[in-house]
This record gives structure tokens, C-alpha cells and sequence, in this order.
């Protein structure tokens, strides 16, 4: 195969002709996650992470805008005292005792918040063109599931976990 570019001709190694399309976010990903609604409550959070065994949930707007994540860090971060939580807090919480009354009764209080109020706004996206290669590096800088954002319009169009990058890459030919 001849390619010309400016005058200058140069055969392309058959090998060069039977690539592979690049793989990109977009055929990796899930395109139907299961996401939490920015006013979904911290009650239904929680049940959907203990039934869905995953650490985070996208949570989009009333038209489907990626706002952020929220899961089991947010929830966990809710129920201590904030003096643990701060970035130079406190490092043990002995002297408060077992907690486990304490931990319930703060939940109990939060239940019905909306999740919106609690999201984890830093999260990294990914939108569906990347390149494999850069979804696999901010997949393992994050170790995170990756929300798949369409930038134009800010809609959630998928997520991909881990477990589907290494299912792509572990892939037999």
C-alpha cells in the first residue's frame, strides 16, 4: 500500500494495513450503569451499595449530567466525627468507646438527606474517545470505576470498572 504526502511516497508494511481499529472508552464501557439521582436519599444509597457490593455510584441530575460519585468513602466519612475526618484530624478514636450505638444514631440522622448534598465532586472522568491506554492510567491513578462523560453536554453515557478493563486486555484473540 502507497501513501502520498507532499510529493513523498511511502509503502506502508502490510502489518500497518491489518490494525485494529483503536479501542476506545466507548467500546469498553457499560452504556446502562446503574446510577443514584442527585436527590436519591442516603437510606436508598445504602441499600443499593450493600445489594450492589460496588464501592461507588455516579450520580447524575434530572437530565442525566454526570455530578459526581458517591459511595462507601462519602457514607463512611458522614458517619464520623468530623474531627477524624479533617486532613490533619484526629488518628484514633479510642477514647470514644465501641461506637457502634453512636455510628447507628448517625446514620439514623442522615437517612433521608439527599445524596447530592454529599457527592464527591473531584471525581475523574473519562469521555468516550480516550484511548485505551489513558482510560487503563487514570483507572489505576484513581483506583476507581470511571464515569464515561460526553463533554458537550455533561450526560453520564457509561462507566467502566476495572474488572471490564482487565476483561479487554486479558482477552484472547
Amino acid at each position: 500500500m502507497a501513501v502520498q504526502c507532499h510529493g513523498f511516497q511511502e509503502t506502508l508494511s502490510p502489518n500497518i494495513r491489518k490494525r485494529k481499529p483503536a479501542m476506545t472508552a466507548a467500546a469498553i464501557m457499560q452504556s446502562q450503569p446503574v446510577t443514584l439521582r442527585h436527590d436519591d436519599t442516603i437510606s436508598r444509597a445504602l441499600d443499593m451499595l450493600l445489594s450492589h457490593r460496588v464501592a461507588n455510584f455516579p450520580v447524575v441530575d434530572g437530565e442525566g449530567r454526570f455530578i459526581g460519585q458517591f459511595g462507601t468513602h462519602c457514607l463512611l466519612g458522614l458517619l464520623l466525627p468530623k474531627a477524624a475526618i479533617l486532613e490533619e484530624g484526629l488518628e484514633d478514636l479510642a477514647f470514644l468507646g465501641e461506637g457502634g450505638d453512636q455510628l447507628r444514631e448517625r446514620l439514623r440522622d442522615i437517612r433521608e438527606e439527599p445524596v447530592g448534598r454529599h457527592v464527591n465532586f473531584a471525581t475523574p472522568v473519562i469521555q468516550p474517545e480516550a484511548p485505551l491506554m489513558e482510560t487503563v492510567l487514570l483507572a489505576y491513578r484513581h483506583n476507581a470505576a470511571l464515569p464515561v462523560v460526553d463533554e458537550p453536554s455533561g450526560r453520564l453515557v457509561g462507566t467502566i470498572s476495572p474488572w471490564d478493563l482487565l476483561a479487554v486486555i486479558g482477552a484472547k484473540d
